[in-house]
This record gives C-alpha cells, sequence and structure tokens, in this order.
C-alpha cells in the first residue's frame, strides 16, 4: 500500500507514466469513522480520505472505496465526490502534490491514500450541511459548490480564528453572547460570533472585494473544532451559500469579512470593513 502519510517507497523506483494509465484511475474523497486505536489516524475517529483507485466507473471506484474502509476496520459514511484524476482532484497542490500516488495505482491496480483532513469527533453525515457541524459535512458542503477541499492545520486554524476574532468583534463580548457549539462542547446551546460583530455594512458585490482572482480567501465554519478552509479568490466570486453560518476573510490579513448565517435573509449576510 502507498500512501501519503509515509512519501514515498523505497522499493517502487519512480517511473514515467503515460496518459492512458492515468485515464483510468480515480479519486472518492470519502468521510470514514475510526476506532481511536486505528493505524490510519492514530487518536482521531473520523477522517475525510481523498482514496485513488483504478476502476472503469464510479459505480466501481466507490465500491473499492467501500471495501478499503473496511480492510482498515473504518465505519465509511458515505462518498462525498468522486471523479476522474485526469479532469481535476477535490484538493489543490496545498493539500496534494505527491502525483506519484496516481501514478503508482495506474501501474499496480492497488489503492493509495491521503487523509485531508481529521476529527476527533466522529466525521457526521455525507450530504448533509444545513448548519455544518462535522467534517464530513463541511466536506460535502464545499464539494457542493464545487469548491476545493483544503484544509489549514490545526495550528493556522487557531491562528487564524483569533485575528478575525481581535479584529472583527469587541473586546469584551458579554456572557449571553459569547460563543457556543457543539465543536466546544456545548449540545444543547448554540451562540454565534455573528451576533457579536462590530461596524457591520450592507454586503457590497463579492467581485469588489475579490479583485485579486488569486488571492487566498479562508472559509471557516461556527463550529469551532473544524479546520478552516482556503480557496482562490476566483473561486467565489459568483458564491452565494443559504442556510449556513460561514466566514470568509482574506488569509493574510484579515482586512474584511463577510458573514453568511442560517437566518438570511433576516439576519445577514454581513460585512465588515476597516475594522479597529
Amino acid at each position: 500500500m502507498w500512501n501519503a502519510l509515509t512519501g514515498s517507497s523505497a522499493e517502487v523506483p519512480q517511473q514515467t507514466y503515460g496518459l492512458d494509465d492515468w485515464r483510468q484511475v480515480r479519486w472518492v474523497l470519502t468521510a470514514v469513522n475510526w476506532k481511536p486505536n486505528n493505524a490510519i489516524v492514530p487518536g482521531k475517529k473520523g477522517a475525510v480520505v481523498l482514496l485513488f483507485v483504478k476502476a472503469e466507473d464510479d459505480a466501481e471506484a466507490i465500491k473499492q472505496a467501500l471495501q478499503w474502509a473496511q480492510q482498515y476496520h473504518g465505519d465509511s459514511e458515505g462518498v462525498i465526490d468522486t471523479g476522474l484524476c485526469v479532469e481535476g482532484l477535490p484538493v489543490t497542490k496545498r493539500t496534494f502534490n505527491d502525483y506519484e500516488l496516481i501514478a503508482q495505482v495506474a501501474a499496480t491496480g492497488e489503492p493509495t491514500f491521503l487523509i485531508v483532513a481529521s476529527s476527533s469527533r466522529t466525521v457526521g453525515s455525507v450530504g448533509d450541511f444545513g448548519f455544518v457541524s462535522t467534517l464530513a459535512e463541511a466536506a460535502s458542503f464545499l464539494r457542493h459548490y464545487r469548491l476545493p477541499v483544503d484544509p489549514l492545520s490545526e495550528a493556522e486554524t487557531v491562528a487564524l480564528r483569533t485575528r478575525w476574532r481581535q479584529r472583527f468583534l469587541p473586546s469584551r463580548v458579554p456572557l449571553r453572547l459569547r460563543h457556543l457549539c457543539c465543536g466546544c462542547g456545548s449540545r444543547r446551546k448554540a451562540r454565534f460570533d455573528w451576533d457579536s460583530l462590530q461596524n457591520a455594512e450592507p454586503l457590497p458585490p463579492l467581485h469588489q472585494l475579490l479583485k485579486d482572482d488569486k488571492e487566498p480567501i479562508a472559509l471557516f465554519f461556527e463550529t469551532c473544532d473544524l479546520p478552516a478552509f482556503v480557496c482562490q479568490a476566483q473561486l467565489l466570486r459568483d458564491f452565494e451559500p443559504e442556510a449556513v453560518d460561514l466566514y470568509l476573510t482574506p488569509l493574510k490579513d484579515c482586512r474584511w469579512t463577510v458573514v453568511y448565517t442560517h437566518e438570511q435573509p433576516l439576519c445577514g449576510p454581513y460585512f465588515c470593513g476597516n475594522a479597529p
């Protein structure tokens, strides 16, 4: 088994493969729950996995993905998305740059995989992304809007959320408005950061904010133990999500933010710029 956790195998020499070989390789983005002592993501209960398989169609690829999860004692929660590698991947080079993984599948027919993101909670339901409280729901949301699933690391996510709160929330948030979600252990109550936004303004057309097509824009959900994700600005020009608590901000400097809420149009979307 060739995988992105251990890198290139010393036993398999690197080779150049023709396009015909690659045309047979499909990717499957799948959500899997694991026991804490599992060998794939030790200590974690769930993960979104990008699996590469050699298959004639999507149905065969999905079948192989389910078999792969069973082989490693995982409980598949379903397939988020699938496609041909030669037509593009659901992640960018920020997350995946080891194309030898695909070459190995083309040459050997054996599946390879990349752990895109993992969670200390179970991974949740595929396709259900109304409030986006789990990792599978986050990935399903992104793929529904044809966005890449490119997560920031845990440290990067924490730093981003801290910068965002310092810039757009009051220095002291009243107790009744302080953030609560299932990610920080609240099972019954939820309190949203957007309730405490400072200097909210009417939302301008996104193309007025997203002037640099290549600028990395961070997206993060209200659920605070989920990773933040990133994509290029050009992918968000026509972005109009519904019924989700989602925050957008430039990754580099958080100079503005756009906030979508599950209570639109009554509450939101909101825009804040030129914050103190």
